[in-house]
């Protein structure tokens, strides 16, 4: 199957997996902050929930900027914004629903890497396209 245009994706976390890691490692904090009796315990875990916050934090934003690029062709290419670009091929264990894909993506000589596309980062229009695609396009 030939599109007119490419369809272009990109994975990353929506707001409200930042809303998600903030209200738990606040709960968490409280938790820590009002269950510890000494107040040296209070600021240790006060510490602790900043520091898994700050965790979070990181993993999700490592998980930005990525991009897929499916071309006209069927050829798919994946890479980080504004970098190279390198041609993966895509697995068998795709998991299709309105909500969300998951595209197994392997480059050559490495692991599956499953990218997480959902409508809330993506054109809408290249969305539907895609479930469309992997519906009808593939062989």
């Amino acid at each position: 199957m030939t599109f007119a245009r490419p369809i272009n994706l990109c994975a990353g976390p929506t707001r409200g997996a930042y809303i998600f890691l903030a209200v738990v490692c606040l709960v968490a904090g409280l938790v820590a902050f009002f269950s510890a009796i000494a107040w040296p315990l209070k600021w240790v875990g006060a510490g602790i929930t900043l520091a898994c916050f700050i965790a979070g934090l990181i993993q999700l934003n490592k998980q930005r900027g990525w991009r897929v690029r499916i071309h006209n062709s069927g050829a798919i290419n994946m890479g980080q914004a504004g970098a190279v670009q390198y041609p993966v091929e895509l697995g068998q264990r795709i998991f299709r629903s309105r909500m969300f894909v998951t595209l197994p993506l392997r480059m050559a000589g490495k692991s599956y890497r499953y990218f997480l596309v959902n409508p809330a980062n993506n054109d809408k229009d290249d969305f539907r396209r895609l479930l469309v695609w992997l519906g009808y396009g593939q062989d």
